[in-house]
């Protein structure tokens, strides 16, 4: 311990964090009080303390110093010496073993929630196809499980360039209404989606590389919440959008911190990712069902032509075949005769015009039809066709 030497200002707290080495004052004097006082109000607080003598002893914990224990002596109560100093080391032991417990207990639990809400969040984005449950579940488990964060926000970057937010997570009283649309390339968020690196910012109006236009300037002056984390989303080289994560300025984020964000925006962009796959799955078997639909309707149309063609190409055929088989009787007069062979040739046109008619069908499927423009005797066309709906020559008489 220090004699003679501890009335120097190194003696004090700041060497002991500094060393790691105990301090001991014996006897406090005037001198000693005037050199570590930071003013005069400051060193007649002291004075009105009346300490006599003091130790400060170091909090060590694994070979580093973690803290100090001071101990002072008023009035009339002696001097500390090396017995006591024995016993603030042992004393300080005990509490540096004590502060690592409850930091590793402290550490578990903190490991266990993270864990709970990194599995909560996997849980649903392996049940459930809807993005906006599983974005919901990460703006809510980003910020419960980082301490002093007010908000976090899911943005997903739309076509045009522009940021949407699909997921906001606040405290009470707290809103960002203004901000659940951002321009493209607008603050920390486009900033951070255009490099695609995670950016952070204990004030984002510090932040050099982010120029805000003087509405939105002025709204966050106003605001005490101007500490902020973006990570981007992305997945597979395609940046989706970004996970922020707000709190109050001056507020800086740890190491862990980042690593827990950007584990949540991972999980972000595989749900935003197979949310894409989904509609797109959708959207083709729609158009699958369409083109089925398309196919069907398209046999009944074929059906119904192959019906319709049927029947004109059997009403000529069997008028020829009627008036031939009368013919081939031998009991017609002259007349019928005549009478049979214009209708035999008369359907035989009109067969003849039925299989020219399906040919244009095909050279229209083909892209090769060729129009005739020409004057049609519509008394000439009805006679024909009166005549080839007449009955059977059978059920005629002849």
């Amino acid at each position: 311990y220090t004699g003679a030497g501890a009335y120097a200002p190194a003696a004090g707290i700041g060497r002991v964090l500094r060393l790691g080495e105990p301090t001991i004052v014996p006897q406090v004097s005037m001198e000693w009080l005037q050199s570590v006082a930071q003013d005069d109000a400051h060193l007649a607080l002291l004075r009105e303390v009346g300490m006599t003598s003091l130790l400060h002893a170091p909090l060590l914990l694994r070979g580093r110093t973690i803290g100090v224990l001071t101990l002072a002596r008023t009035g009339q109560s002696g001097r500390y010496g090396a017995a006591d100093l024995a016993v603030a080391e042992e004393l300080c032991d005990r509490a540096a073993v004590a502060i690592e417990n409850a930091q590793l207990f402290e550490a578990s639990e903190r490991r266990g929630r993270e864990g709970h809400a990194m599995a909560e969040v996997a849980r649903v984005l392996a049940e459930t196809l809807d993005p906006t449950l599983v974005w919901q579940r990460i703006a809510t488990g980003v910020r419960t499980l980082l301490d002093d964060a007010p908000s976090a926000a899911l943005y997903y970057l739309e076509a045009g360039g522009d940021v949407r937010a699909v997921a906001v997570s606040t405290e009470t009283g707290v809103h960002f209404d203004w901000t659940h649309r951002l321009p493209k390339g607008a603050g920390m968020v486009g900033l951070a989606i255009r490099n695609r690196a995670i950016v952070a910012a204990a004030d984002v109006l510090e932040y050099p590389q982010v120029v805000y236009p003087p509405d939105a300037r002025a709204r966050l002056e106003r605001s005490a919440y101007r500490s902020l984390l973006a990570v981007p989303l992305i997945v597979q080289e395609r940046v989706l959008g970004a996970l922020a994560v707000g709190a109050r300025r001056g507020r800086r984020f740890t190491e862990r911190e980042i690593e827990l964000v950007s584990a949540f925006a991972d999980h972000a962009a595989v749900a935003s990712d197979n949310a894409r796959l989904f509609e797109e799955a959708q959207r083709r078997r729609t158009e699958a069902e369409r083109a089925r639909a398309a196919a069907e309707e398209a046999n009944r149309a074929k059906d119904e032509f192959l019906a319709v063609l049927s029947h004109e190409l059997r009403t000529p055929l069997t008028a020829i075949l009627g008036w031939v088989r009368m013919l081939l009787v031998g009991r017609m007069s002259a007349p019928r005769v005549t009478e049979a062979l214009a209708a035999i040739d008369r359907n035989t046109r009109v067969q003849t015009r039925l299989i020219d008619d399906l040919l244009d069908v095909s050279r229209i499927v083909a892209g090769k039809v060729e129009l005739e423009w020409r004057s049609v005797d519509l008394t000439a066309v009805v006679s024909e066709v009166v005549t080839s709906a007449r009955q059977d020559p059978h059920a005629a008489g002849l």
